[in-house]
């Protein structure tokens, strides 16, 4: 009985679930995840191994209207690739970006009430790199600029509280992170990440 209670307690709360909207314009997000080098050494995408390279990160996000949000965002972590002890690189990352995100649930296509929000997002963003300890095979005398493309599900849980994924398909205008340039192929990323949102209200 108060398995079935606690139940209906949960599924009453989440239908009452609203998330950021116009009374709540501003939320921070912490997150955390992880960064999938795409180049001429191959295809980290969805690979645990042999190593996993994660960052962390923070955002803050600014409700515009029932369709649009702004979202900046900074994270740190590793980023790299493992082909053989011959082929490989890492490198500490630090990055920024601007998102402009695109809700669905605006009215039009779902319910702003939503307790699934699924939304679009683009930007820009910069990023700079600095070596790992005992590892030194990139370059980090300079920075890259990126474009992110991508979107996400937010999971609204309370008024106050949400959760999100988001993933984002990252073009660079580097090709020296590897140091292969060989394919002209620059030294793209994807960035997945699981994080909380908090509403903090109208500032």
């Amino acid at each position: 009985m108060k398995k079935l209670f606690l139940l209906f307690f949960l599924v009453i709360m989440l239908v009452q679930a609203s998330g950021q909207n116009a009374d709540q314009k501003w939320a921070i997000g912490l997150f955390g995840g992880k960064t999938e080098y795409i180049g001429e050494m191959g295809n980290g995408f969805m690979l645990f191994e042999p190593y996993v390279y994660g960052h962390a990160g923070v955002a803050v996000n600014r409700y515009l209207n029932p369709s649009f949000e702004l979202s900046l965002q900074a994270e740190h972590g590793t980023y790299g690739f493992w082909e053989s002890p011959t082929i490989n690189f890492m490198a500490k990352k630090t990055d920024a970006a601007l998102l402009l995100k695109y809700k669905l649930n605006n009215g039009y296509f779902i319910k702003e009430e939503a307790v699934i929000s699924p939304f679009l997002a683009a930007g820009v963003g910069f990023a700079s790199f600095a070596a790992e300890e005992e590892q030194t095979r990139t370059r980090v005398d300079d920075w890259d600029a990126f474009i992110p493309i991508g979107g996400g599900l937010r999971f609204n849980v309370l008024p106050e509280l949400a959760l999100q994924y988001q993933i984002l398909y990252n073009f660079t205008n580097s090709d020296v992170r590897d140091l292969d340039n060989t394919d002209k192929k620059n030294d793209r990323f994807i960035s997945q990440s699981i994080g909380i949102i908090l509403n903090i209200g109208s500032l």
